[in-house]
């Protein structure tokens, strides 16, 4: 512009050409200092809120369509290798879509209504006012008086992203939803196939005792999440699962990090591991069914009832839920998780293997025959939960406990009965001298009380 301007000798003296110029450059400067400032940003949950908001295609937000966009547009950021993403979006956003009290979305909502951008109507419904994102205030209140048009400035410099999100919202919310699913799915599998590799040192084939068991079929309006027990896998639920499936049912099968691959494995994981791989398979299944309930066998069981005491379900499953077992092998000698700390510390000190022995299992094929003793304090973490949160739950529920398990007190389902506040509850004590019920000769009745439990909900809520 300066070469061009100089060669007009005229243009010297021409005040309004003078002004003309220097207003291009100056916002040529502006534009090119802006991109630089915020390429070196780091993109959080906010950008990824009102970037989500700007494109939706109507001016009426629905919340949840809302939040599978965002789930989408925070999924799509890590196709892209060059920006800097905030802890919150390098981690999985899935409870955003499960949790309706996840707390970004709803300060972002908060936020939102009072500075007017979202509104609700006579209905209650929630209109989107952009006008105000494009009103001009001065620069000392802008952060103030419309903080979101701020954030919006500084993620729409990141023409790639911008782009992005306009295609993704090119998307119904039935589409998302289906999208989501398919993400969940796979990340379920990458989690196996991840720690697989890493200890057996191949890729797992896909009939693996181990592998996650997902029975979909998008004509299916009802699914069933259950979990599998502690050292077992999701093969233990197999024949379950085809049983309902065959009878209209989509059935998730997850697997519990660190069971299905080797024991060493149990070493690495969590009892709140076990909780997100329970809610990651929930939050996929609620995407595509209507009706979702959920289940477990053993520990499985006792996963089921953190999750129902904290989210809303359509039924919850109880088999054997181990809150009280006959032998836990180390339980005697450790009243407290903190007596048990203190002495895994000194057999480590001493020396002497950590491992407790599980050859005689009742599932060979399936269980591991030995588990890491430390791993025995996640074990005893969850049951502590339930009993602190069993109380909480309150939708239907179906309790199932062998009379005779030689694994979990038969008190254990007498205990899950008498507090949790469900109205509609049943406790099914049936005479069982093994603790793997699901894969005993009688398991016919089990299945079949399941599935009528399950027919009878969908009937009633229907």
């Amino acid at each position: 512009y300066l070469k061009e301007f100089m060669a007009d000798e005229k243009t010297l003296y021409d005040k309004q050409k003078i002004n003309e110029t220097i207003d291009k450059q100056r916002k040529t400067l502006t534009n090119d200092a802006m991109k630089r400032v915020y390429s070196q940003m780091q993109i959080h949950f906010d950008h990824m809120f009102i970037l989500s908001l700007v494109t939706m295609p109507t001016v009426k937000v629905c919340p949840s369509y809302l939040r599978t966009l965002i789930y989408k547009n925070a999924r799509s950021l890590r196709d892209f290798d060059d920006y800097n993403l905030h802890v919150e979006l390098q981690d999985e956003l899935f409870k955003m879509i499960l949790d309706e009290g996840y707390e970004p979305f709803a300060s972002a909502i908060t936020l939102a209504t009072k500075q007017q951008i979202l509104y609700q109507d006579s209905d209650g419904e929630y209109l989107f006012d952009r006008s105000l994102l494009e009103k001009e205030y001065p620069f000392h209140k802008v952060r103030v008086k419309n903080t979101l048009q701020v954030i919006l400035n500084e993620i729409k410099w990141q023409e790639p992203i911008v782009q992005m999100a306009k295609d993704n919202s090119t998307y119904t919310e039935q589409e998302l939803r289906e999208d989501n699913f398919e993400h969940l799915r796979k990340k379920e599998w990458q989690y196996f196939e991840d720690e697989y590799v890493s200890y057996l040192g191949k890729v797992p084939p896909k009939e693996d005792k181990g592998a996650p068991i997902i029975l979909f079929d998008a004509k299916n309006e009802t699914g069933l999440v259950f979990a599998h027990g502690y050292m077992a896998a999701p093969k233990e639920i197999e024949t379950l699962a085809h049983y309902l499936f065959e009878r209209g049912i989509n059935v998730y099968v997850p697997r519990l990090r660190g069971h299905g691959t080797d024991p060493k494995a149990l070493l690495t994981v969590s009892a709140h591991d076990w909780e997100t791989d329970f809610e990651r398979a929930f939050t996929a299944m609620r995407q595509v069914c209507n009706k979702v309930f959920i289940g477990g066998f053993s520990t499985g069981g006792l996963l089921a009832l953190i999750h129902a005491a904290q989210y809303k379900v359509d039924g919850v499953i109880a088999v054997n839920s181990a809150l009280r077992l006959h032998d836990l092998r180390v339980s005697y000698v450790v009243p407290t998780l903190h007596f048990f700390n203190e002495m895994i510390a000194h057999l480590h000190a001493k020396g002497i293997l950590e491992w407790v022995d599980n050859s005689q299992t009742e599932q060979p094929d399936v269980n591991y025959h030995k588990h890491p003793l430390a791993s025995v304090s996640q074990l005893e973490k969850v049951m502590s939960k339930v009993e602190d949160t069993v109380k909480d739950v309150k939708d239907p529920i179906l309790i199932i406990q062998g009379d005779n398990d030689p694994t979990v007190k038969a008190e254990s389902a007498q205990i899950i009965y008498k507090t949790v506040k469900s109205e509609d509850k049943k406790l099914l004590l049936l005479p069982r001298k093994r603790h793997s019920m699901l894969a005993d000769e009688g398991h016919d009745e089990v299945f079949e009380n399941i599935y009528q439990f399950i027919v009878k909900h969908i009937k009633t809520e229907g």
